[in-house]
């Protein structure tokens, strides 16, 4: 017997050794076959395992136990977020593994010699929805995936952006169907409001860093800014983010050579533009009364003007060119826009003069009073076509005369 290949060698003849007799095909297959049987054989055990490890009984044994206890533990976990709270858990690096980020720095970090009885690994995220509640939810569903039970929509945009740190696509599609569910029922000013908020919030992970572990700023990846320079979609078209929604978020979609499909930020940007396109026909802003019926059709109105009013100027000008914005008439439009430009310019004066000195304004937002002003414009074209467009300028410096007279 060959004791490097295991196959049957006759006796050698006058010093020349013959060839190997190579195993029939069905001895192949019968040895090729036995770790399948030996699996089969221990599934139960490897079931009952499985039980026990994911058990919600905090009983000892469980791994959540060992999480809240801080049982076994074999590094420590010290997360700085960006609100300036420090977070400090002790883990297990076996069972965090899991996270693609967590694997790529415990690597290193168990490898480092010589090594400390309790290794330390700092992690931070300027990215203001990785909050302490979130991370913590997080981490305890890697040890037991019924924690998940107590993601809903409430916490579901923070678990997203932690989610999302991590690498962890499963955890991050599960709170993304909790947002898109809450952006598809905002109606209120403010519930649009916050999700602008959180869509363009500061240090979003970028999609090419989810798994890198990369701390660099991330603004110019933001979908707002996509959206300025062109990058956006429209919602409803084949290359918007909600087509791809199907596709892998850590890699290429679909295995294709297309680009990759964009943020989950992105995505919610693209809900929430076709949510806001729906609420003229929702309320009936533009509904005409008649003697005989009352609408709700001013009032209706007053309300969108006050969702509209503190929009980013980018989203704002795609709503009100949009066609599936209802509105009866390109005058009835252009009179709405000239409306909305007029609130948001006092919204914008508001916000300055309640703003702390050296408050630095955002461009995706309008860019304050100071900076910019916005107009509407209707275009005409042949065979008695229009179009209403809404514009933004540089605000032109006020010049001072300087008098010599003394």
């Amino acid at each position: 017997m060959d004791p490097q290949f295991g196959t049957a060698v006759a006796p050698s003849s006058n010093g020349v050794q013959p060839s190997p007799t190579v195993a029939s095909s069905s001895t192949a297959n019968a040895n090729q076959s036995r770790p399948t049987e030996i699996q089969l054989e221990f599934a139960d055990q490897y079931a009952e395992l499985a039980a026990r490890l994911v058990s919600p009984s905090l009983e000892p044994i469980q791994l959540l136990a060992g999480y809240t206890s801080c049982e076994f533990a074999d590094f420590q976990l010290q997360f700085n977020h960006a609100d300036g709270q420090q977070s400090h858990y002790s883990l297990h690096a076996l069972v965090v593994s899991r996270a693609p980020l967590l694997l790529q720095l415990l690597r290193g970090l168990m490898s480092s010699q010589p090594r400390p009885p309790m290794p330390i690994l700092p992690l931070s995220s300027p990215d203001t929805a990785v909050t302490a509640g979130a991370l913590s939810l997080l981490l305890a569903a890697l040890y037991s995936p019924d924690v998940l039970t107590h993601v809903d929509s409430i916490n579901a945009p923070d678990f997203l952006a932690t989610a999302v740190y991590f690498g962890l696509t499963r955890f991050a599609d599960l709170a993304y169907q909790f947002c898109e569910e809450s952006v598809r029922k905002a109606k209120t000013a403010d519930e649009i409001a916050g999700w602008v908020a959180y869509i363009d919030r500061d240090g979003v992970t970028p999609q090419h860093q989810q798994a890198s572990g990369s701390n660099g700023d991330s603004r110019a990846s933001t979908p707002l800014q996509g959206m300025m320079n062109g990058g956006l979609p429209m919602p409803g078209s084949p290359a918007s983010p909600a087509a791809a929604r199907g596709g892998n978020l850590n890699g290429v979609a679909g295995g294709g050579g297309g680009p990759p499909p964009a943020s989950y930020e992105g995505r919610l940007l693209a809900v929430l533009l076709d949510r806001i396109l729906r609420l003229p026909s929702e309320t009936g802003a533009f509904v005409s009364s008649s003697p005989t019926t009352t609408t709700a059709g001013p009032a209706a109105q007053a309300q969108l003007v006050e969702v509209l009013k503190p929009l980013p100027f980018d989203i704002f000008k795609r709503v009100i060119e949009d066609s599936r914005f209802e509105v009866p008439s390109d005058m009835d439009r252009f009179n709405f826009a000239k409306k909305v430009v007029a609130a948001r310019k006092q919204h914008h004066l508001s916000t300055a003069t309640s703003s702390p000195p050296g408050t630095p304004r955002s461009n995706t937002s309008g860019g304050g009073l100071a900076e910019f002003e916005e107009a509407v414009v209707m275009q005409f074209g042949s065979a008695g076509s229009s179009a209403v467009t809404v514009l933004r300028k540089p605000r032109k410096p006020t010049l001072w005369k300087v008098s010599n007279a003394m």
